[in-house]
């Protein structure tokens, strides 16, 4: 039956239904390092216990909180699939549990526009942000190539949204969007870490960014397998200056990895 309604109901229906159930629940809380948290839809669920529970960043974040310790007062991150914020929220809340407080620059490209104003909303209640020292610039857009469109469709799924061919027979909840240039929207500057999560876009960003990729000090990107594989990538990443630091989550539909210097 939860299949059917799924498959039956539009797609913003069906997340405003969500939404209105995991609302319900009061699903809030504030954490010892006084990030604020919430769980609006079964996305949000799935996210928090990947980011939250199992740390599956932790490792990542942890080269930023080790720069902060060290005391640089300033850290750049390039987020690529944002989706409602849960990866930035898990860096405020690593920082603020250590007692350590950067100021944050933060460069996010999210396609889906709910998840935009979401992501607005939530980082907009942390104190980092009313304090002034977590500024983010969201972009709505594709990662991935430098120019040119694709289609991108809205899911419930998991993921929550991907990249389609235009041509394909399912065009419910498809939408044309542009991809970002990254360099021209956000500036050429050094990355102290760029997070990649854009459902099967990897390669494209690895091969168009060679450069943004030798200004950032480390790199973690989630691969979509069957679309994106680490022998495709890892050549070019190494040309980039980065040794793989292992995979840091492995699951059958796709792994994340961390590269460094």
């Amino acid at each position: 039956m939860k299949q059917a309604l799924k498959h039956m109901l539009p797609p913003r229906l069906l997340r405003a239904l969500q939404r209105k159930y995991y609302e319900r629940a009061q699903l809030k809380f504030t954490l010892a390092s006084g990030v604020h948290v919430e769980v609006l839809s079964h996305v949000d669920w799935c996210l928090y216990n990947d980011i939250f529970v199992d740390g599956e960043y932790d490792k990542p974040i942890e080269t930023l909180v080790s720069l902060a310790r060290d005391g640089r007062d300033e850290l750049r991150i390039l987020d690529l699939g944002s989706n409602v914020g849960f990866f930035l929220l898990r860096v405020l809340d690593r920082l603020g549990v250590e007692g350590l407080r950067p100021k944050l620059f933060v460069a996010a490209v999210e396609p889906d526009a709910c998840n935009i104003a979401e992501m607005r909303r939530r980082v907009g209640q942390q104190e980092a942000h009313r304090a002034g020292r977590c500024q983010l610039n969201l972009v709505r857009g594709l990662a991935g190539k430098r120019q040119g469109g694709a289609a991108f469709q809205q899911t419930h799924s998991y993921h929550a949204g991907r990249v389609v061919e235009s041509s394909t027979d399912a065009s419910k909840n498809k939408m044309q969007l542009e991809y970002i240039d990254l360099d021209q929207t956000f500036g050429e500057q050094h990355w102290d870490l760029v997070k990649c999560d854009i459902e099967g876009s990897e390669s494209e960003f690895v091969s168009c960014y060679a450069e943004l990729l030798q200004r950032s000090s480390a790199f973690v990107v989630e691969l979509h397998h069957g679309i994106c594989e680490l022998p495709s990538v890892l050549p070019s990443l190494q040309e980039a200056g980065f040794h793989h630091g292992g995979a840091i989550a492995e699951r059958k539909a796709n792994s994340v990895h961390l590269f460094l210097r």
